[in-house]
């Protein structure tokens, strides 16, 4: 479906722009253009065992939701275990990261608002952005890879801090 400018949309569960980024495809079903900037929208499959690295968003907040699958997050300094069905809010500036725990696919939706940084992030990873420049990278979207903290122990997933 083609994204339209602030008007309404309907797409079906495999519908969307798919972006090929790290730690799995992103298919986004609403876009920044639609919303006014408001917010983007994303539907992520996380492959068992992938995930995202931690790190703090310091322009947008973000809110996922798992709808299939079972993931463990780290929020600040808690590690909350979520399964279908939670939803998980973290405010810029929290650092965050979650693993893939189950032995099959997990399926999430991502909010980010504002909308639109994350997108552009998105889309640059999706053209192979270098692993070396991943920290410079990340950066430019206001967004800074952090080492993990003690209490999380679901590992480093793509890409590792230490290696920006």
């Amino acid at each position: 479906m083609e994204t339209k400018e602030r008007g309404a949309a309907h797409l079906a569960r495999d519908e969307g722009s798919e972006i090929r980024a790290p730690g799995g495809p992103f298919t986004r079903k609403v876009a920044a253009v639609q919303t006014g900037g408001a917010y983007s929208l994303f539907e992520r499959s996380v492959p068992a065992g992938g995930g995202d690295p931690p790190h703090i968003q310091h322009r947008e907040d973000e809110c996922l939701y798992v709808v299939e699958g079972e993931l463990d997050l780290l929020v600040g300094e808690e590690v909350v275990a979520a399964r279908a069905g939670s939803l998980i809010f973290v405010p810029r500036g929290t650092v965050h990261a979650f693993t893939n725990t189950g032995k099959t696919p997990a399926r999430i939706l991502d909010v980010t608002t504002p909308g639109g940084t994350h997108e552009l992030l998105l889309e640059e990873l999706g053209e192979g952005a270098e692993a070396g420049d991943l920290r410079r990278v990340y950066a430019r979207y206001g967004i800074e890879l952090v080492d993990a903290p003690p209490r999380w122990t679901g590992g480093q997933v793509w890409p590792s801090a230490s290696r920006a």
